[in-house]
């Protein structure tokens, strides 16, 4: 009787019937070309995506794209990829291969219930060809048996349970992983919680009233100290280079926030980069090269020493850097000022001009660095990437278990940022102040806005101040090249 029956509805399914009318008709050959095309295509347009989408992206955010700061950040394709029409034309090609799936199951499985009938006629017709001697039976006893035992029912019903099966398992893997996920996710800290936590980490604040007189002197430092790269040339002031560094190699009052906000260090290691066979630089008196490529050792020892405060850490304001020269023996080439009693440093002296350009230089660093502080306090910044705290194997390991409960470690996955800035265990590292997002036109609270005429006036100042800069870097150039010119004629000399 069930044989019976599935003959009848199979007969029904059949080239006249349902089956038959939708696979012939021109929709479902329509929609089965269309998800073959995707099929293929969308691999290439995520491959595109990865390889060309970021050159249609502003600079700066190419610059976080590349470097993988934000793993979230797509390009103008892949945000056309995540629309709300191709996921819903995903989401409908998914369904329509969960249904032409089925309907070849559904004709395989009532197939199956009617397979003596095809095995009548095929065991008909392999008479008729063993009657005419068109069939070696020996020959073909192999391929006959496998033709035998795939068309048989037992096959079909092993087949079918081996990719029901597995498509069941796949599921209840993807099931598994998107409940641990999901399970993660609701571990993750609330966005209020979460700024409360970027906001104990926040390294942006004011600066102690007592550090006004040494950020002047250090930003002033800093900016005239820069003309020694590429080269310093013949009419420069080398005592007042000379000055300089004898206050950094001295000084006592740098904590680390002033350090590391004025960016010093930074300068002082392109002083200390100077000089190669293709670049030279000038013979200098006072030893400076030799000087700042000790200080820049000195100050390297102390960033990686331990007990170094955090940038975020009160500490920083009050943690002072270890001076590189603890006694102050100057000799005659570096007279002119003395130590102050008490080794308290090497005290700058600068001219009148020198001293209203500093003061007209820190003013300006000064203003620009609290308008930006001013958002950022209000906006915590996100750091740009994390690194465990501990030094250890196991501190290590630790960190990575307190980010992942569930043990699965794996690149590209994502971990709230709220969930690593409340634990201890995770260093962020920030950006600098120039590459934070900072918008364009904010004013500090309490503060008014630029009129137009202080505006002009700013941004006349800069391009002032950007000629002279190019200015002295053409100068820097030329002397270089008639420096190596010098270099190469004794070179040739001596070969003779």
């Amino acid at each position: 009787m069930v044989v019976w029956v599935f003959r009848a509805v199979r007969k029904s399914l059949e080239d006249d019937g349902l089956i038959g009318r939708v696979t012939e008709s021109t929709a479902y050959r329509t929609i089965t070309s269309l998800r073959q095309i995707l099929f293929i295509l969308q691999p290439l347009l995520w491959g595109v995506e990865k390889l060309f989408g970021k050159y249609a992206m502003d600079p700066m955010d190419r610059v976080f794209f590349e470097m993988n700061l934000e793993p979230g950040k797509l390009g103008p394709l892949g945000e056309a990829l995540q629309s709300e029409a191709v996921l819903a034309l995903n989401k409908f090609m998914l369904a329509w291969i969960l249904f032409d799936a089925a309907l070849g199951m559904l004709y395989s499985v009532l197939e199956s219930f009617t397979l003596e009938e095809h095995e009548k006629a095929q065991r008909q017709y392999d008479k008729e060809r063993k009657e005419l001697g068109d069939v070696d039976e020996d020959d073909n006893a192999g391929t006959n048996m496998i033709i035998s035992l795939t068309e048989s029912r037992v096959f079909r019903y092993v087949f079918w349970g081996v990719i029901i099966s597995s498509f069941l398992s796949m599921l209840n893997d993807a099931g598994t992983a998107v409940s641990e996920e999901l399970a993660y996710m609701r571990a993750t800290p609330s966005p209020e919680i979460t700024k409360a936590n970027l906001a104990k980490i926040n390294p942006w604040r004011d600066f102690l009233p007592e550090q006004d007189p040494v950020l002047r002197e250090v930003v002033y430092m800093k900016n005239v100290l820069r003309e020694l790269t590429p080269t310093t040339l013949p009419e420069d002031d080398y005592q007042l280079f000379s000055d300089m560094i004898r206050s950094l190699e001295t000084r006592t009052d740098i904590c680390w926030r002033v350090f590391e906000e004025t960016d010093i260090r930074q300068t002082i290691l392109a002083a200390a980069n100077r000089g190669s066979a293709s670049k030279p630089i000038a013979d200098e008196p006072f030893s400076i090269h030799s000087r700042v490529k000790a200080l820049h050792r000195h100050w390297g020892d102390l960033e990686r020493a331990a007990g170094k405060p955090e940038r975020w850490e009160d500490a920083s304001d009050t943690t002072f850097l270890a001076p590189l020269i603890a006694t102050h023996p100057f000799g005659e080439p570096e007279a002119g000022n003395k130590a102050e009693p008490g080794g308290g440093g090497f005290k700058l002296v600068l001219t009148p001009e020198q001293e209203a350009d500093a003061t007209e230089r820190y003013n300006k660093w000064r203003r620009d660095r609290d308008r930006k502080v001013s958002y950022l306090k209000i906006h915590p910044p996100t750091p740009m990437a994390w690194v465990p705290m501990a030094k250890s194997d196991t501190g290590v390991r630790n960190a990575w278990d307190s980010a992942f409960p569930d043990g699965r470690v794996q690149a590209g996955r994502s971990v709230p940022v709220g969930k690593l800035a409340g634990d201890q265990q995770w260093k962020p590292i920030f950006r600098s102040l120039i590459t934070e997002n900072i918008p364009w036109g904010w004013v500090a609270p309490g503060e008014e806005p630029q009129t137009p005429e202080e505006s002009r006036a700013e941004l006349d100042a800069m391009y002032e101040e950007s000629d002279r800069v190019e200015e002295r870097r053409t100068k820097q150039n030329e002397y270089i090249a008639q420096l190596k010119k010098e270099a190469d004629e004794r070179k040739q000399k001596s070969e003779l």
